[in-house]
């Protein structure tokens, strides 16, 4: 899937691509240049309306050389939303838990996730779930990504049990459920042109629910 790292593409005069040999800084060039055009196309015309040749074109360079680097327009889409997708859980994994505990880094994240005004991170997700109804290798990225992050998320959730944060009577598999529910939610709301909500707005409401999973919350009423 990723081209040699003795090759590069080069570009003429006339921004075509061609395979010469080099190093594998350039080769990571191209690709980023190629994933840098992907997530434009994408984004702006749509997973099943983007084509090979128009993103080659967005990026400088032919066919070819999108065809050194990735297997084709699902393998460009999936690799571009591993790139500006998965850095948001592995910042809140690594996060720095000495001053603040994991579940206020974990409601900052939900804060980020819905008023980020970059949306190409959601606009490829979006287009990813839209992909995989047609599209058997996108489904199974997207069910092999999702069951990774679903580990990931059970990490953080536990970390704030071992904080001693998380009520007994919140359910694990419910609350990682919640999460994407509540970034599905997101996604659906900014495909359909809604502008993000007030930042601070929303902080104080993702962090009132947050809060109410927390120890010593009272629990739902009886019915």
């Amino acid at each position: 899937m990723i081209a040699p790292v003795n090759t590069r593409v080069s570009t003429g005069a006339t921004g075509g691509g061609t395979l010469a040999p080099d190093g594998a800084a350039d080769a990571d060039s191209t690709r980023d240049r190629l994933l840098a055009a992907a997530s434009e196309v994408f984004g702006e015309k749509g997973y099943d309306g983007t084509r090979v040749q128009e993103i080659a074109r967005r990026a400088g360079l032919t066919t070819g050389a999108i065809y050194a680097n990735f297997s084709g327009k699902a393998d460009l889409l999936l690799e571009a939303v591993r790139q500006y997708v998965g850095e948001q859980l592995d910042e809140l994994l690594k996060g720095d838990t000495s001053k603040r505990s994991t579940l206020d880094l974990l409601a900052d994240l939900g804060t980020d996730l819905a008023t980020s005004t970059d949306r190409v991170a959601s606009e490829l997700l979006f287009e990813a779930f839209a992909g995989a109804r047609r599209d058997a290798q996108v489904k199974r990225f997207l069910s092999a990504q999702f069951k990774s992050d679903d580990n990931r998320l059970h990490e953080v959730i536990e970390r704030i049990r071992d904080e001693g944060m998380l009520a007994d009577e919140i359910d694990i598999d419910t609350a990682v459920r919640f999460c994407y529910a509540l970034m599905v939610g997101v996604l659906v709301l900014d495909s359909m042109g809604f502008d993000p909500p007030n930042r601070d707005a929303w902080a104080t409401v993702i962090h009132r629910v947050a809060m109410s999973f927390a120890s010593g919350s009272p629990g739902r009423p009886s019915t």
